[in-house]
This record gives C-alpha cells, structure tokens and sequence, in this order.
C-alpha cells in the first residue's frame, strides 16, 4: 500500500474514488471459502501488477503507470481488510 492510512480512511476521503480510474473492469474475483465470499484480485490484475513491480524495480514506470500500480495496491488493502471483516462476522 502507498500510505499509511487505514483502507476505511482511504475510502472516505473526498478523492478516494480517484484511484479506481486506475483499476480495470474485471479486476476482482469473488469466491466462496465455506459461506464466506473471498474477494480477490483477477488473474489478469495480477499478471498487471507483476509487470508494473518488475518496471518499477527497474526504476522504469512512467507517472500514468506509478499512478496504476498505487491504485493496484490501495485495491488490494481495500480487499484485504474487507476479507477480513467478512471472515470476523463469520466467526462473531
């Protein structure tokens, strides 16, 4: 994640809707573990933010794609702690 800031902080902020002009449509999965729906980044998601990692290893991403790799990472706290919260009802 590019920040700090809790995914609830993030997604309450008057931008936050911002980063997800960076994520393309189909970018999450959903998949059932027992009667839990997991939600997951798509395989094609994926594959885009191990390329964009290895370019920005390289010290080689454009601004646009600097923008779309953040925008992967903030997805995937935001899935993250929503997997969390679904898996905490569950067990509450």
């Amino acid at each position: 994640m590019s920040q700090t800031s809790s995914p609830v902080d993030q997604l309450t902020t008057p931008d936050a809707h911002v980063w997800m002009q960076y994520v393309p449509d189909g970018a999450v999965s959903v998949t059932a573990e027992g009667l839990t729906l997991v939600l997951k980044a798509s395989i094609v998601l994926q594959e885009r933010f191990e390329a964009l990692l290895a370019k920005r290893k390289a010290g080689a991403l454009s601004v646009e794609e600097t923008r779309e790799y953040e925008a992967i990472c903030d997805l995937d706290a935001a899935l993250s702690w929503l997997n969390r919260l679904a898996r905490g009802s569950r067990n509450a």
